[in-house]
């Protein structure tokens, strides 16, 4: 894992107490996981403009 930045470190303190919150915080930023694409339809209710 790279060293995160001054910047970072500072931001993640302001928004986690937890040390380990931190932590997940500044690897999920520094090294993110992949996603695999999903696709997904919905058909739309002309009437009601409503999800079915």
């Amino acid at each position: 894992m790279e060293k995160p930045s001054n910047l970072l470190l500072k931001l993640t303190r302001r928004l986690f107490e937890n040390l380990d919150n931190q932590e997940k915080f500044i690897e999920a930023l520094i090294a993110p996981q992949s996603l695999i694409p999903v696709s997904f339809g919905a058909r739309i209710n002309q009437k009601s403009y409503r999800f079915q």
